[in-house]
């Protein structure tokens, strides 16, 4: 069993001026110290990024987020990285799911807090922050451009030319040839692909290098967005250091120890450490298997992310061997025990993310507690009824509101 313990906290002023007088005596050990756990002050410090040497660069991270919400990246002029990650959305677009011209696709997560995760997107089929910033700028749905046109867009461009060279080195002058196609890429229309195979097999590795390092600046940027402290960390706070006034009133409180109760919710199971999530992946019920739009979650991530040119052991990463233990020790196999699960989100700034789940079914948080109160029958899930009351159901969604901001 996980042993937790207990950080005496001192000095955070409370976010709310209103206080509630209990005693500690009502909170057990036990509850403590899983309380402690979930704080923000026991987040560890940022974990290095071994396949982005870049990861902490300033340089790196104040042209990552130039190239962030520069629409030039994309096909038409009309999208960036910032059209779904939206920052007064906390970083999410607010829809179902990211649109595409075919009405498919998965609700955008928030990159808050992304640089403490291990695995990307809804099914991991990426292994770092700055190979999983690719994807979207050659997806059709998204930004829909090229590796090649976008690597010469950055080279060419007037504010970005050296300051992406002081980061870099220098950018191979077979790049900025005018011999080669506006558009060239293993992905897109079929003269953007016939152009990619018909480069030399030198020159494609240096395109695929200078977009990598795109990445690793986007990257960069991206691992600057932390979570702020909340009133459930003042409340930690006030209760590690023996407070007898809280700053959460007492159905907040209630609800926590429904969170915190594992014969009764289950929640952390999932939802645990600093930022409310495990970082791994659980079959709750909402894979699609069968039919249309089939989505297989984590089952075909594990496929993907083993065969991903720009995984943690492929040559543009900048990582050892050693250093890629999640991927070296993954399981291989076409393993569908895998099939349907999907990343566990952090529940921080939870009540600024909606819609919920991969597939954005539910836009209430009361309907997401309405389904792991009675999940599917039928269907193979890892849920258990947890048989919550009325009045229970309350006092989580007060607690669950705790972790979120104003």
């Amino acid at each position: 069993m996980v042993k937790f313990y207990i950080a005496v906290i001192a000095g955070f002023a409370a976010l709310l001026t209103t206080v509630h007088a209990r005693s500690t005596d009502e909170f057990s050990d036990t509850e403590k110290a899983i309380i402690q756990s979930l704080s923000l002050q026991l987040l560890p410090v940022k974990p290095a990024s071994h396949s982005n040497k870049f990861a902490n660069d300033v340089r790196a991270q104040q042209l990552g987020a130039q190239l962030f919400f520069d629409k030039g990246l994309s096909a038409n002029n009309e999208a960036a990285c910032s059209t779904c990650h939206q920052p007064d959305k906390f970083f999410t677009d607010g829809l179902t799911i990211s649109q595409d011209s075919q009405g498919r696709g998965r609700n955008t997560p928030t990159l808050i807090g992304s640089a403490w995760l291990r695995w990307f997107y809804w099914d991991g089929r990426k292994d770092s922050l700055w190979s999983q910033a690719l994807s979207p700028i050659e997806a059709l749905h998204e930004l829909g451009s090229n590796r090649l046109a976008v690597v010469r867009y950055v080279a060419k461009h007037p504010d970005y030319q050296d300051k992406y060279e002081e980061i870099f080195g220098p950018l191979p002058d077979a790049i900025l040839s005018d011999k080669l196609p506006e558009n060239a890429g293993p992905f897109g229309n079929q003269q953007t692909r016939d152009n990619w195979d018909e480069l030399p097999l030198d020159l494609k590795k240096r395109i695929n290098n200078e977009f990598a390092n795109i990445g690793k600046a986007l990257a960069a940027y991206q691992r600057t967005l932390n979570y702020e402290w909340t009133r459930f960390d003042t409340f930690a706070s006030e209760l590690a250091s023996g407070a007898n006034e809280y700053s959460l009133d007492a159905d907040e409180i209630a609800g926590l120890k429904l969170f915190i109760d594992d014969d009764k919710t289950q929640c952390l199971q999932c939802h645990n450490g600093p930022l409310f999530t495990n970082r791994g992946f659980h079959n709750v019920g909402t894979g699609i298997l069968q039919g249309d739009n089939l989505d297989f979650g984590r089952m075909i991530g594990i496929q993907a992310v083993i065969r991903d040119e720009f995984n943690c052991l492929g040559i543009y990463s900048n990582a050892d061997a050693d250093d890629c233990s999640s991927l070296r020790f993954l399981n291989k196999s076409l393993d569908f025990s895998s099939s349907g699960a999907f990343k566990t989100p952090s529940l921080r700034s939870l009540a600024h993310t909606s819609p919920y789940f991969h597939d954005g079914r539910f836009s209430d948080l009361r309907d997401v507690i309405a389904f792991y109160n009675n999940p599917p029958k039928n269907v193979n899930h890892e849920l258990q009824p947890m048989n919550l009351t009325n009045q229970e159901i309350n006092h989580l969604l007060k607690f669950l509101s705790t972790i979120s901001n104003p």
